[in-house]
């Protein structure tokens, strides 16, 4: 029964929670039920709003109460909810977050009242890095960002302002959520505009505003977001649909790490007479494979595809015209 009480704003008259016990089979009445919600309020810190009618409480948890745990929160379970809210946090809505923060602020009483455990201190232990400098988090719209994480759970349309990048103006759009991204610290909505059919992503960041419509999203037919962002490379920046097949002369050290996680699944490597590895991989062409070429310096030489290879030796010509002797 205390399960069944929301947390505030929310509430829940003695009815209702009397109609959801019997659906689980409880076998009461709604006296019994009254009594006992009148009762207990006084232990556990719940509070009643005057309704309609003699049963007409409207219950509910107020919202900085401590969470109830039947049966108590667990040491490991309190260490994985406190790893998620570092994690997780850009992934999960706004409100989501909100309900959640009475049992992160309970697994920080279950994790304190056990320091002498060594599984309390986990967290301080592991960390998730990024690949390069850690740049700093940008500024969101908490309003905006409420609003977008709300249509694409519910599956509605939304009116955005949105400021493209390298513009100071903002224009106006309609969006069908399809879904969210997060990489390297940026959150990505991916929608379709108005009626295109063609989905594309959008920074959250850039969002200035944006109002949650009662028209429902439109999913392009066959769309998943795995299959957009994993197999189509969306956020891989393509070159082109082809693949190429990639040829690399590379520092046989610095081609180590390259033993342990692929390329690609048909991946060879084979010394070669000056004391290099030849590396061949059929790769998808994108611009993050040149950034990631280019990245190695001297340590990597590509042979192939011609255009690639050209392609880098116009970058490097480029870029010793900045860097003049002196």
């Amino acid at each position: 029964m205390l399960r069944l009480i929301p947390r505030a704003p929310q509430m829940k008259n003695t009815r209702a929670i009397y109609e959801a016990l019997v659906l689980q089979d409880y076998k009461v009445d709604i006296r019994t039920v009254q009594r006992d919600l009148d009762s207990l309020s006084t232990d556990f810190k719940y509070s009643c709003a005057p309704a309609e009618g003699p049963l007409g409480n409207a219950w509910f948890w107020p919202e900085d109460v401590a969470t109830i745990d039947i049966p108590g929160l667990e040491l490991p379970t309190a260490v994985a909810l406190l790893l998620s809210e570092k994690h997780l946090t850009p992934l999960l809505p706004a409100k989501t977050m909100d309900h959640l923060r009475p049992y992160f602020k309970r697994a920080e009483e279950v994790v304190g009242k056990q320091k002498h455990n060594a599984l309390a201190s986990w967290r301080n232990k592991v960390m998730v890095i990024a690949r390069g400098p850690q740049l700093e988090a940008p500024h969101q719209n908490s309003d905006a960002q409420d609003a977008l994480y709300q249509a694409l759970l519910n599956g509605k349309q939304v009116r955005v302002q949105y400021r493209g990048r390298g513009n100071d103006a903002t224009s106006e759009s309609d969006l069908h959520p399809l879904g969210m991204v997060v990489k390297e610290g940026v959150t990505y909505l991916v929608a379709t505009a108005w009626d295109y059919p063609d989905p594309r992503h959008y920074v959250l960041h850039r969002f200035q505003s944006a109002t949650v419509l009662e028209d429902k999203a439109k999913t392009p037919p066959g769309f998943e977001l795995d299959e957009y962002v994993s197999k189509q490379k969306t956020f891989s920046y393509p070159e082109s649909s082809d693949t190429l097949k990639l040829e690399l002369a590379m520092d046989a050290d610095l081609a180590e790490h390259l033993r342990e996680r692929k390329l690609s699944a048909g991946q060879t490597i084979n010394p070669i007479d000056d004391g290099r590895v030849r590396i061949s991989a059929v790769v998808a062409d994108t611009a993050e494979l040149r950034w990631w070429l280019l990245g190695l310096g001297p340590g990597v030489e590509v042979l192939g595809p011609r255009k690639l290879r050209a392609r880098i030796r116009t970058t490097v010509q480029q870029l010793s015209k900045l860097y003049p002797p002196v």
